[in-house]
């Protein structure tokens, strides 16, 4: 079982994980957040989305996540991020759990 996938089925991120970034031009503009097997759909605070209009946080770029939360809204489960539980990472960095 993928780690996301096992996160997005508790509603809990368990430990620490490496996550790469996807934008989704035809949807809206949707970011999705991958651990290479299984994606969700992201909501970003206003500090995470005004670093992706800066193109600080583009199409691959990986990142730490220490916390989230999870919007359980609707039929999508979605991981909500802050700027203060998320760091980039290096780019040679191992997806999944830390």
């Amino acid at each position: 079982m993928s780690p996301l996938q096992r996160c997005t089925e508790i509603n809990t991120l368990v430990w620490p994980i490496c996550l790469c970034v996807s934008l989704d031009k035809h949807e809206n503009n949707t970011i999705y957040a991958t651990d290479g097997w299984w994606y969700t759909p992201t909501l970003l605070d206003p500090e995470l989305m005004q670093l992706v209009h800066d193109g600080k946080i583009t199409d691959g770029t990986k990142i730490v996540i220490f916390s989230a939360g999870f919007d359980s809204s609707g039929n999508v489960t979605r991981l909500k991020l802050q700027y203060n539980c998320v760091r980039r990472a290096n780019n040679r960095a191992r997806l999944g759990y830390i």
